[in-house]
């Protein structure tokens, strides 16, 4: 496994974690005793924690843009994963110089379809790409 989409992975571990215990804000020493239970090579843990500190701190910025496409649901009725992940491919979008548009929508939906439902895929797909799109993103 390529050492972004592990990031990627422990990254959606530990934010769905935070989610489910309703934790608030980020707290670093946490994260980095978690991300320590794996054995990463050395630019995967800067990753994940640059990952899931933009994914939190950019949370309310990612809620209105899922919400506008999300027509007639409301934000909490969307799977907690799928949230997390229109939340971390959304972050990678517009925050990762070195993560194109496109790849950002790929790992989101590969994801989705490996930890979520059987059709988190396409709708993780048509909302980023939506968003994308709106925002003039190549």
């Amino acid at each position: 496994m390529r050492n972004r989409t592990l990031a990627r992975e422990i990254s959606l571990q530990y934010l769905y974690l935070t989610e489910i215990t309703k934790r608030s804000g980020f707290e670093v020493e946490h994260l980095r005793q978690t991300v320590s239970n794996f054995a990463l090579a050395n630019t995967t843990p800067a990753y994940i924690e640059t990952l899931v500190s933009g994914v939190i701190v950019e949370k309310e910025k990612a809620v209105l843009l899922i919400q506008e496409r999300a027509k007639n649901w409301h934000i909490n009725r969307i799977l907690p994963i799928d949230r997390i992940l229109l939340r971390m491919g959304i972050y990678e979008m517009f925050n990762s110089e070195d993560v194109p548009y496109k790849v950002a929508i790929n790992e989101a939906v590969e994801l989705a379809k490996r930890f979520s439902s059987s059709k988190s895929g396409a709708f993780v797909n048509g909302i980023l790409d939506s968003i994308g799109k709106d925002h003039g993103l190549r």
